[in-house]
């Protein structure tokens, strides 16, 4: 006898093994998968250039702001998009965009629906679905950036990554990101 395979089914939004006992259920229903919208082997009708920014959402953005503003270093941006945001600028970008980091205030919702607020907001810090943040610099100033960071009490951590040559000077900011100071530097290359 051939070995069946398994059908995939979706119930309340989970997609699951028609040979799971809970699929026997007369809830379940069948309902057929979309088509991709790509194909693994088409390249897309683009090339991302660049990153423009990164927003984080803020429990407190007054002493997120102090902390990239004064202990990072990074350039405010004048004007605002709205009350609560504050923007910081990087880099020049690509096409008119600047690489920004952006700070949102969690109590603040940009636009109803799309931003939860109280206790719907998300997680900001070590919680939060964002890993960390990477900002680049020299390699030559990587020591005098651990230096301020004694100066500041902000304790760090160096990782060196081999197969790109990457050195990176790892800290925390006043919520719980994890935020890299990264180098490049040809000599760390494996």
């Amino acid at each position: 006898m051939a070995t069946r395979l398994p059908r995939r089914i979706r119930r309340d939004g989970l997609t699951i093994d028609d040979r799971n006992p809970i699929s026997t259920s007369p809830r379940v229903r069948v309902a057929p998968l979309p088509k991709p919208l790509y194909r693994r082997a088409m390249t897309p009708p683009f090339r991302i250039r660049a990153l423009g920014e990164i927003a984080i959402r803020c429990d407190d953005v007054g002493r997120m702001t102090q902390f990239y503003e004064h202990t990072l270093g990074l350039e405010r941006m004048e004007g605002s998009a709205a009350t609560g945001i504050v923007f910081f600028r990087i880099a020049e970008g690509f096409g008119g965009h600047t690489q920004v980091l952006a700070l949102f205030d969690k109590a603040m919702a940009g636009r109803p629906g799309l931003h939860p607020t109280g206790p719907d907001a998300p997680e900001t810090g070590a919680r939060s679905s964002l890993h960390h943040i990477a900002l680049s610099l020299p390699f030559a100033e990587q020591d005098a950036a651990m230096a301020w960071f004694v100066a500041q009490g902000l304790t760090y951590r160096v990782e060196h990554f081999g197969w790109v040559g990457w050195r990176g000077v790892f800290t925390e900011d006043p919520e719980g990101n994890t935020v890299e100071l990264v180098a490049y530097d040809a000599a760390l290359q494996d």
